[in-house]
């Protein structure tokens, strides 16, 4: 029989008996299938870093007042030893956003403050924002202020009427736009140089 085929029908006939079976049986269950991954779709989210909103009383796992051994385990941190001894100090946290820190001082969280990146305020409000835009999202509840180093502002927000309390948002400004934030508690959320 072999014979009478063409070279080309030959050709095919061994290169068909060359390829490995049918893609159903790989998995070692005959007749199914496993799907291809999807290479196009996007990877998950840093853990935890999708639930960063910043309010006056904190941001993602930490809220202002949490005690330091708290606040250092719902961040992933390691508080070091001006930290541990209630002097002010900073914790990142793992494998959350970038931009972002927590104060801590005499044993809890004072402040979060974002330097950079697009973690947001709950009601919209981040870096880059117009001065406008904060004063819209927050108005009859900010304050300004001359910045103590440059030609901007600080817009602090209060909270509002009906929620009395310390808890301030503070948003620096070049003039124009917000070029960093923070968010906590007085007299702490109002220090310039942070920590220092």
């Amino acid at each position: 029989m072999l014979r009478h085929l063409s070279a080309s029908a030959l050709a095919v006939f061994v290169l068909a008996a060359c390829m490995p079976a049918d893609e159903g049986t790989r998995d070692g269950a005959p007749g199914t299938t496993t799907p291809a991954p999807d290479v196009a779709e996007a990877p998950p989210p840093a853990p935890g870093a999708a639930s960063w909103t910043i309010t006056l009383e904190g941001a993602g796992p930490v809220r202002v007042g949490m005690p330091l051994a708290e606040a250092a385990a719902a961040l992933g941190a390691t508080p070091d030893t001006a930290a541990a001894a209630g002097r002010c100090d900073y914790l990142r946290p793992a494998g959350g956003p970038p931009g972002v820190k927590v104060m801590v001082n005499e044993g809890s969280v004072a402040r979060v403050e974002v330097d950079s990146g697009a973690v947001r305020t709950a009601e919209g409000a981040g870096i880059g924002d117009t001065e406008a835009r904060v004063r819209a999202l927050y108005a009859g509840r900010v304050t300004e202020m001359p910045h103590k180093y440059t030609s901007g502002r600080y817009l602090v927000v209060a909270p509002q009427a009906s929620a009395a309390g310390d808890d301030r948002l503070v948003f620096e400004t070049d003039g124009t736009a917000v070029t960093r934030y923070r968010a906590g508690r007085l007299p702490e959320v109002e220090w310039v140089e942070g920590c220092s």
